[in-house]
């Protein structure tokens, strides 16, 4: 099955389910603001196959992508990039605040099993 912790198990699935929701969420902005840049994708974390040496690898990407989605929030709230405030950018913005909390929880919980972040 896995070597990973339950714990950090299901905060993956978590934050896959809400990259999940963050790809349709971009979509409808995408769709609503076609002259606006798009936001970052953000791929699913794989479960399987993540030996304990390759997860801090996949995990360093994903958090950098994360990073990144929340730049592209900030510049379109100081209005670097110009998005329509409608229900698609409410949608967007849930969802990056669910996908940093997440973020937040999987960094907190690798700090305490003493992983490094990169």
């Amino acid at each position: 099955m896995t070597d990973m912790p339950t714990h950090l198990l299901l905060l993956v699935r978590r934050f896959n389910e809400a990259a999940g929701l963050y790809s349709l969420a971009r979509l409808e902005l995408a769709m609503r603001n076609p002259q606006a840049p798009l936001a970052p994708l953000l791929p699913r974390l794989g479960t399987r196959g993540l030996n304990a040496a390759s997860r801090p690898l996949a995990w360093t990407d994903a958090g950098k992508r994360v990073l990144a989605i929340h730049r592209y929030r900030r510049n379109a709230q100081t209005g670097r990039v110009q998005i329509a405030r409608d229900a698609a950018w409410l949608s967007f913005q849930r969802t990056v605040d669910s996908l940093m909390q997440i973020t937040r929880s999987i960094e907190t919980l690798r700090r305490r099993r003493g992983e490094k972040s990169r």
